[in-house]
């Protein structure tokens, strides 16, 4: 008697092919996963989800902005049993937020395991959300409800705290920081104190990644 009941309808869509050699993905079988159909190309993405209506559709890609695309292309064409998982490793947190907000229903790592990838794909075959222990440290569930951590953050911040941690992330003194926020640099000091420890962060370089990573500030506003 198989261990698993085989799940027969999976679409795997790498437009980089990054993982075809680095996941054999024949080796799902074992586990009762089978690839119905995998893609590099995505020309007819949205006709091949209307058509064949797979179980799961696995998506990775080289380009964000490309994966936010494809995914709803996915999602505008999905069946009721149609669901999505993504491979999140490279993502922001702000990146996988909007997946979320997209749709997305699991969350993967290049680093799983083959047996924890197959049991990730078949929660998603059945509606739940899976999400990689390899980042659990950066998608909380609250009640069935998941978000990320860091966003879950900056919707505590006011308006002025969002700003003044780009203004320090982005490499500004506190002199100038004081000078752009109207802000003394006795408050500008004692304000930076309380959110770094909010934050975990111990200076200024944890600071920078900790924006990057949440997609508060891009390499291009990095002084």
């Amino acid at each position: 008697m198989p261990l698993y009941d085989t799940l027969k309808n999976v679409v795997w869509i790498d437009r980089a092919q990054l993982l075809v050699e680095f996941l054999p993905l024949q080796r799902l079988a074992e586990y009762g996963i089978c690839i119905r159909r995998a893609i590099s190309r995505c020309d007819h993405l949205s006709e091949l989800v209307r058509n064949e209506q797979p179980d799961v559709c696995v998506m990775c890609s080289s380009s964000y902005r490309a994966l936010a695309s494809e995914i709803a292309m996915v999602l505008a064409f999905k069946t009721e049993r149609c669901r999505l998982a993504v491979f999140a490793d490279d993502l922001t947190d702000s990146q996988i937020d909007q997946a979320l907000s997209l749709g997305a229903k699991g969350f993967l790592s290049k680093t799983d395991s083959m047996s924890s990838l197959a049991s990730a794909i078949r929660q998603v075959a059945e509606g739940t959300t899976a999400v990689s222990s390899q980042l659990v440290h950066r998608i909380s569930n609250e009640n069935g409800w998941h978000q990320v951590k860091t966003q879950s953050d900056l919707t505590r911040m006011s308006h002025s705290q969002i700003r003044l941690l780009q203004l320090l992330a982005q490499g500004e003194t506190t002199r100038q920081a004081a000078v752009m926020t109207g802000l003394t640099m006795r408050a500008v000091e004692s304000h930076k104190y309380r959110l770094f420890k909010k934050l975990g962060v111990q200076n200024r370089v944890e600071l920078c990644r900790w924006a990057l990573r949440v997609g508060l500030i891009d390499m291009d506003n990095v002084a």
